[in-house]
């Protein structure tokens, strides 16, 4: 029997839903073998002794001039006049503070920790909400309202719309599925089932629409603040492979509905990603910073 909730697919794509939004224990479409389910985390902090930990800190910084993002050109419904048109920012442009320039919402992580030496979890549960403009990830007080979550995996998240037209999501990379939601407020869960990251957008031609979801079986990952800061606590001491991640704002194309020529979807392209090594040592806090530029997201591979 599957673990994971039954979904409530509507519409002319109803049986291709009903396959995709099944559950973990459904194979995915396009694995072939099959891959086992994957649902109970591996335990975390068997042998997590505080005292042999350091920590980690550090800032995320932008290079020169601000990139010049353009907004996108969206449909909108007003209740007046029907379908309007208006302009919605691009949801991966980086967010950069003018005094420090420093870049908010950048994750950053450890590529690989011991999981039996890991402090215990302390992410807050991901809500995803739907509306006519975005998509938001709501966790916790202290990681806000952004566009990116963070989620243990094996762990659920909970997904509704707070729109009373339809609203869909679809999830590419880590999970695929695609799901609708034809009333507001009805909430539905999904487990993420894989490590590493999901594309969040919309299946429906809402194309501006997009969010990521980073699925990990450790805690060491965390999103900088206004300013661009971040701190790793409690790290086990040892030599890690230290990453900072940004989506890639750069559009490389588009594709268009055959029919009706509308945007369905946006081509960016690859995320951008640096690593460093570095080592940590009991009682000690190690620094390092990362810096991008706009040289960094102008890439001609889509991903």
């Amino acid at each position: 029997m599957s673990h994971c909730p039954e979904m409530r697919p509507v519409g002319m794509v109803g049986l291709m839903l009903v396959l995709l939004a099944s559950g973990c224990d459904t194979p995915n479409v396009l694995d072939w073998p099959p891959r086992p389910p994957l649902h109970e985390p591996t335990p975390l902090g068997q042998s997590f002794q505080p005292a042999d930990t350091g920590r980690i800190v550090g800032n995320v910084y932008w290079h020169g001039p601000k990139p010049k993002v353009v907004d996108f050109d969206v449909p909108m419904i007003a209740p007046a006049i029907g379908i309007t048109r208006a302009q919605w920012p691009n949801p991966s442009a980086p967010r950069i503070d003018d005094s420090s320039q420093g870049i908010a919402g950048a994750v950053v992580y450890l590529h690989e920790v011991e999981v039996s030496r890991s402090r215990p979890w302390l992410h807050a549960p991901v809500r995803i909400v739907l509306d006519a403009a975005s998509i938001r990830i709501e966790q916790g007080e202290r990681e806000g309202t952004s566009n990116v979550g963070i989620v243990r995996r094996g762990a659920s998240v909970s997904i509704l719309s707070r729109q009373a037209i339809a609203l869909g999501l679809q999830a590419r990379g880590a999970a695929f599925f695609s799901l609708r939601f034809p009333e507001p407020n009805s909430p539905l869960q999904r487990h993420c089932c894989d490590n590493g990251i999901v594309e969040l957008t919309s299946p429906l031609g809402h194309f501006w629409m997009r969010a990521h979801l980073f699925v990990t079986e450790h805690p060491y990952f965390v999103k900088t603040d206004a300013q661009g800061r971040f701190v790793l606590d409690q790290v086990p001491s040892g030599r890690y492979q230290l990453r900072c991640w940004l989506p890639n704002y750069h559009l490389l194309g588009h594709e268009r509905d055959p029919e009706t020529g509308l945007i369905v979807r946006q081509l960016y392209g690859e995320d951008v990603q640096f690593t460093y090594p570095i080592e940590v040592r009991a009682g000690q806090t190690t620094e390092r910073d990362f810096v991008y530029q706009a040289a960094d997201f102008e890439q001609t591979k889509a991903r």
